[in-house]
């Protein structure tokens, strides 16, 4: 795993409670025992790299930003006891980059679904226009 340096991003699909699944991601943070650091809704978590990506395929999206990596481990590793978790705001996408920048971003995930509520939403509402009128 000499490819996969701590900073960088991996993500995996994650199968759902209603058999859909979702993009997880966690953040590479040792290579002495390949670890990761997480954030679920139970909060944020170290665990096993192969805890992680349980022999499901994963994606590595390599570090490149600006601040050094051992500040973005740092970051990481100071939010250990993190037990707070907001889906639209505060997730495990939202998690990694902030360790990777400093700043909190908005899921890219949680913004392209709500475009497809409010696409889906606007279609029925035309719908019952056309209907009505």
């Amino acid at each position: 795993m000499s490819y996969i340096k701590p900073g960088d991003a991996i993500i995996r699909k994650k199968f759902g409670f209603w058999g859909n699944f979702y993009i997880h991601w966690g953040l590479y943070i040792r290579d002495t025992e390949p670890e990761i650091i997480e954030k679920q809704d139970i909060g944020v978590r170290q665990i096993a790299f192969g805890r992680f990506h349980k022999d499901m395929p994963y994606t590595v999206i390599p570090y490149t930003g600006d601040d050094p990596r051992e500040l973005v481990i740092e970051r990481a590793l100071a939010r250990a006891d993190d037990k707070n978790f907001a889906a639209l705001n505060d997730n495990c996408e939202s998690f990694v980059k902030y360790c990777q920048t400093g700043k909190t971003p908005i899921s890219r995930q949680i913004t392209a679904s709500l475009t497809l509520i409010a696409i889906g939403f606007l279609a029925l509402l035309w719908a019952i226009i056309q209907i009505i009128w």
